[in-house]
């Protein structure tokens, strides 16, 4: 199975719109309302990235981010929010979030945050110790 970004959102509406984005762009697409569905696909599934919302009554996207990286640390997250609350903002950042968008998301900026995440994870890791020659 290819790896694939996961959307996570309880308005199907923009979940819908965020995955069709993502999918012209050439992105393999899952889908989630929840974040206990979130949770569930990431255990049976390979979704180095995830795009959730933040600051839905239905689901705490900063709670989704600490539930999934404590078995799969390596995993990705672009958090949606309106940017009302700093500090959920703040604690998103701290759970682990490689990027925070606001409400309303702009196209461009969401292909651009998932591209530039996605290249950063596919690209290869060298370590210091290589680049050191002693």
């Amino acid at each position: 199975m290819k790896a694939a970004t996961l959307v996570v959102s309880p308005n199907e509406t923009e979940r819908f719109t965020y995955a069709e984005w993502l999918r012209t762009d050439g992105y393999p697409i899952a889908e989630a309302a929840s974040a206990r569905e979130a949770i569930s696909q990431h255990r049976s599934g390979l979704f180095p990235l995830t795009v959730a919302e933040l600051d839905s009554p239905a689901l705490d996207g900063v709670e989704l981010i600490r539930a999934v990286r404590q078995t799969k640390p390596q995993a990705q997250f672009v958090v949606l929010g309106s940017g009302s609350c700093i500090d959920v903002m703040v604690a998103a950042m701290k759970a682990g979030a490689a990027d925070l968008l606001p409400k309303p998301v702009a196209r461009e900026a969401l292909l651009e945050s998932v591209h530039r995440i996605r290249s950063a994870a596919d690209a290869p890791q060298t370590s210091l110790s290589n680049d050191l020659h002693v």
